[in-house]
């Protein structure tokens, strides 16, 4: 399970992830909210290129090291 620093509880927590949408107040942006899990406290909004539920998703075990 990911969890955020939650600036209210102070400390990690679970997150909901709103589903990502246009609005009229924001016109043709496509955003949603990152809260938290516990008091709904907005940790950030974020955007994407399409609208929909998004969800964090591990891609791998390993750590890319840069050389």
């Amino acid at each position: 399970m990911v969890r955020f620093y939650c600036e209210l509880c102070e400390k990690s927590q679970p997150v909901i992830i709103e589903p990502l949408q246009k609005d009229e107040l924001n016109g043709e942006k496509i955003w949603g909210d990152i809260l938290c899990a516990e008091c709904r406290l907005v940790i950030a909004t974020i955007t994407a290129d399409e609208p929909g539920q998004y969800e964090f998703v591990k891609v791998s075990e390993k750590i890319p090291i840069a050389e």
